[in-house]
């Protein structure tokens, strides 16, 4: 028999890694940490670990005693991390396994940056909502202590002009 077929029958049939990732990444509503762990489940992998700069660090799984680092270059100065722990009777990864969860990687990093930026997003609208709220404060106090009493004097002073005046 080849080692396909007895791997087969000894590990169980692998899952296409195009057809898991797809699947993984079908749902747009997925945080980031729950779209890491669908991958991982789709990949029928024990661990996923996702490590980049700027991002935090998105874990999925229980850590296996083995695991396999993949190096994404995500720009000629920036690289990200993905550890991946491996299946049991597994040495390493395939090759398509590894290009396919690079491709995840830049997947899952992008999920992260919308979310941080969605925060972001959400926090400036507060501060905005606030920033508005106290002008328009700082507005009514102004009107009520210093244009308001102002215009009245000027009322007052100008029937005072109109009582001096002779008919």
């Amino acid at each position: 028999l080849p080692r396909g077929s007895i791997d087969q029958v000894l590990f169980g049939r692998r899952p296409d890694p195009t057809a898991a990732v797809e699947t993984a990444t079908r749902d747009p509503s997925a945080s980031a940490p729950e779209a890491i762990d669908q991958l991982r489940r789709a990949l029928l992998l024990p661990f996923l670990e996702l490590n980049a700069p700027d991002h935090p660090s998105l874990a999925a799984g229980t850590r296996p005693e083995h695991v396999q680092a993949l190096i994404v270059q995500l720009s000629p100065t920036a690289t990200a991390t993905l550890t991946v722990g491996l299946r049991p009777g597994d040495l390493r990864l395939s090759l398509t396994e590894a290009d396919v969860l690079a491709l995840a990687t830049k997947f899952l990093l992008a999920r992260l940056a919308a979310e941080t930026l969605a925060v972001e997003v959400a926090s400036a609208r507060v501060r905005l909502n606030m920033a508005v709220a106290e002008e328009r404060r700082r507005l009514r106090r102004d009107l009520h202590d210093g244009l308001g009493p102002h215009l009245t004097g000027l009322a007052y002073s100008a029937d005072a002009a109109l009582n001096q005046l002779p008919h």
